[in-house]
């Protein structure tokens, strides 16, 4: 048994899936079963129930999960203390992020540590955060969800962004300095992903108003939001700097209703690794938000 085989084991107890957790350990899943299986055969126990839907931790697997999480956590802080005393840091580093662009931020950090093998992940918040409390993000750039953050989120920073229109540069809307609630009648809307922009809240505001939220299109994510409304099928409700991190979209403010999303830095509340610490430390020197 060694520490690849532990690490494999946690991470498909973390994720209840073989396939998610060959993802997160960069193999085939084939070889992932395999390493599994030769530990059960080591142990001689099996550590995991299947079934053709599910994997769940048997017996021996709840009561190995603690131990091999503690190895793993003490392994990791006995290499950054020995990469601490000689001035490195290596291993890796996976960041989630909704919208935006971290690349200024991950020059200066890949300048100055080279060795740190660097993953970016895009997706919705809630698909993020649930990521960084399994372990396979080491921290997200995020959109604070509805219910508030779940425990075991750690949050670094946040920022109070203003949600107003994104259309493209061409819509009748774009050359407006603000942008009535009536105004928005008949427009086509795609819908918001519902953790970015406080969506119930707006369509909610906006059907009260008299105006109908016509989501035409729908979407999963920001960046399909955006090529949507760049290319002038929709307008979206979206933060200002996602509407304005894709050219050939304008960002205009709502009047007489200024709805904000609350955009955060989080990591999990746990140790974490000398690469996370180091990034952080980075982020807040250049005092880099999105």
């Amino acid at each position: 048994m060694d520490l690849q085989q532990l690490e494999q084991f946690v991470a498909v107890a973390e994720e209840r899936n073989f396939t998610r957790a060959a993802n997160r350990c960069h193999m085939a899943q084939s070889a992932l079963s395999t390493s599994i299986r030769a530990l059960e055969s080591y142990l001689g126990a099996p550590l995991f129930i299947r079934t053709t839907r599910r994997v769940e931790l048997s017996e021996t697997g709840h009561a190995l999960l603690p131990e091999a999480q503690r190895v793993l956590t003490a392994a990791a802080s006995a290499r950054d203390a020995v990469d601490q005393s000689i001035g490195r840091v290596r291993g890796s580093l996976a960041i989630g992020l909704v919208w935006g662009s971290v690349s200024p931020v991950l020059a200066t950090y890949h300048d100055a540590f080279p060795d740190v093998e660097i993953t970016l992940k895009q997706g919705l918040s809630a698909g993020l955060v649930d990521d960084v409390l399994r372990g396979s993000l080491d921290l997200a750039f995020v959109g604070r969800p509805p219910q508030g953050w779940p425990p075991g989120i750690r949050v670094i920073s946040t920022r109070s962004i203003p949600v107003g229109i994104a259309c493209a540069q061409g819509h009748r809307l774009a050359r407006r300095k603000s942008v009535g609630i009536k105004l928005l009648a008949d427009e086509v809307f795609v819908s918001d992903p519902g953790d970015v922009a406080s969506h119930n809240a707006i369509s909610k505001f906006l059907a009260q108003s008299g105006v109908e939220y016509r989501a035409i299109f729908r979407v999963a994510d920001i960046p399909s939001m955006l090529d949507l409304v760049a290319h002038g099928l929709a307008i979206a409700l979206l933060p200002r700097t996602a509407a304005e991190s894709q050219p050939g979209i304008c960002f205009v403010p709502l009047s007489g209703f200024s709805p904000t999303c609350i955009s955060a830095v989080i990591t999990a509340d746990r140790p974490t690794t000398a690469a996370t610490r180091t990034f952080l430390d980075i982020l807040h020197g250049l005092a880099f938000r999105l």
